[in-house]
């Protein structure tokens, strides 16, 4: 679960409880995008899994992006978005293609929607989604684990 709270609030309850691992999570990383995808949180877990959050309740493909791309090896899937008021509270994409934990996550500052993530041991790849459109855009084999983006400007024009 990852919840949500208000730290300038005294309440004791999260305003908002996400559920969509199955295992840990360890690793969340809020979209550095002041525009449309600002409410845009996503996160990894020991499970394998990548979940994208929108914490403004929107339906899925309705996120907006300029990341281009096609689905070139599978994608995303939505977990239960747009029925209902999900309210953020289901993931607005899963991503099933890692092998292994995914601990490193991180939003491209030049590109809105574009998102990195690393898996560890088993996995080996870092692999790069357009979060609009719950599509991978590309991957690459690290030949090790990754645990963390050390770099914190990088761009993913190559993709």
């Amino acid at each position: 679960m990852v919840y949500h709270r208000d730290v300038r609030e005294q309440a004791i309850k999260p305003f908002k409880r996400c559920a969509g691992h199955r295992q840990e999570v360890c690793g969340l990383r809020w979209s550095n995008d002041d525009g449309a995808n600002s409410a845009v949180l996503a996160s990894g877990g020991n499970d394998n899994k990548v979940c994208i959050w929108d914490l403004r309740g929107q339906q899925k493909g309705r996120l907006p992006s300029s990341a281009g791309g096609s689905n070139r090896s599978g994608g995303g899937t939505s977990a239960g978005a747009g029925a209902g008021d999900d309210n953020g509270e289901v993931p607005l994409w899963k991503f099933h293609e890692h092998t292994a934990a995914v601990k490193a996550l991180a939003w491209d500052p030049h590109v809105a929607g574009v998102l990195a993530t690393g898996g560890g041991t088993q996995d080996k790849h870092i692999r790069f989604w357009n979060v609009g459109s719950g599509t991978m855009l590309n991957q690459l084999d690290t030949g090790s684990q990754v645990r963390a983006f050390a770099v914190y400007r990088f761009s993913l024009r190559a993709y």
